[in-house]
């Protein structure tokens, strides 16, 4: 269900990506971060049914983890007992997470030490595309220094 559900947001997403693979096969780094990336987003593991209900309606459609109401073997979670530093990264162009979902953690943890920043890239190329270690590492990589 999950591999389908993310086929169906864009249902012409392997025809381009297979048309940009043989357009750039000639280029060895994109070859190599095509079979990467590709073997990442294509290794799922199976979980129950109702698993996947569960979450799609908790945090979806109620979104009960920002509201304050998730509870998780029968305790509350309460975002606002972080006290930690957090850094939040946002996607510009993530339509499971989009900036708009993200953006609001900061609003609701504790912690004074917080930041938002919205990055270059979709849901997992943020992490795992060609650019992550242009625009996410580096920026992750320099705000846990400051604080290590």
């Amino acid at each position: 269900m999950v591999k389908m559900g993310f086929k169906l947001l864009k249902p012409t997403m392997d025809t381009s990506t297979n048309l940009n693979l043989w357009w750039n096969l000639w280029n060895p780094d994109y070859v190599s971060g095509f079979n990467a990336l590709n073997k990442w987003a294509n290794e799922y593991l199976p979980f129950p049914g109702e698993f996947f209900r569960q979450w799609v309606r908790d945090f979806y459609q109620q979104n009960k983890l920002i509201k304050g109401e998730l509870t998780m073997a029968g305790r509350r979670v309460d975002l606002r007992e972080i006290r930690c530093p957090v850094l939040a990264v946002g996607a510009k162009e993530d339509n499971i997470a989009p900036p708009a979902c993200v953006k609001p953690l900061i609003d609701v943890v504790s912690t004074r030490d917080k930041e938002y920043v919205e990055l270059p890239g979709g849901h997992i190329s943020l992490i795992a595309g060609r650019g992550a270690s242009v625009h996410c590492w580096p920026k992750v990589a320099s705000w846990l220094a400051a604080r290590s």
